[in-house]
């Protein structure tokens, strides 16, 4: 399975100044994202239909939005993932996820075989009995990384993956932000 684990992703400062464009004072939170979007529900007997989470609003701008924050740790991060996979790559997408209890999301790729996913834990702190872990299928092959402040996960976007919604006891929301990025031709 093309994925890799890192701790400490980022200096002391650099994570901070990431976790507070979270801060809802700063970037409003909607609870607006889903999988089925564009897609027609049926209500069945016993069917259950996960709840929408949470995502940082940001403009309708294309994938990459205007959050200049978000925007610089991509391309400072976009060095780490060119040297992991060997590839020179292009931010094509920002992606930020809340998670509260019970918030579950469905498995989704994030792109093709061609892109790739860093997707960065960003949360105050998180002891690991309140669940939130990043859960990856690759065929009959699974990967789970437990949720932990500033540990990244690159994984190619083809993969179908999900963030598993913290359990009741977490003190917390479950905050990550995804940076896609896809292979650049050589010429």
């Amino acid at each position: 399975m093309d994925l890799w684990k890192f701790d400490q992703v980022l200096s002391r400062n650099d994570y901070f100044i990431l976790l507070e464009e979270f801060d809802p004072f700063y970037n409003h939170w909607c609870f607006t994202k889903s999988e089925y979007k564009g897609k027609e529900i049926r209500a069945k007997k016993n069917q259950i239909v996960p709840p929408n989470w949470g995502t940082l609003k940001k403009p309708r701008l294309g994938g990459v939005g205007d959050n200049m924050v978000f925007i610089n740790f991509a391309e400072r991060l976009k060095y780490l993932v060119q040297k992991t996979i060997e590839r020179k790559v292009q931010l094509t997408r920002i992606n930020t996820n809340i998670q509260f209890p019970l918030q579950e999301s469905t498995f989704h790729p994030d792109g093709g075989l061609d892109s790739w996913t860093l997707i960065l834990f960003v949360c105050k702190g998180w002891d690991p009995s309140w669940g939130g872990d990043f859960l990856c299928l690759d065929g009959d092959q699974q990967e789970s990384v437990p949720c932990r402040p500033n540990t990244g996960v690159l994984f190619n976007a083809s993969l179908m993956h999900r963030g598993i919604a913290p359990n009741q006891f977490a003190l917390f929301e479950r905050k990550t932000i995804a940076f896609t990025y896809k292979n650049l031709r050589e010429y």
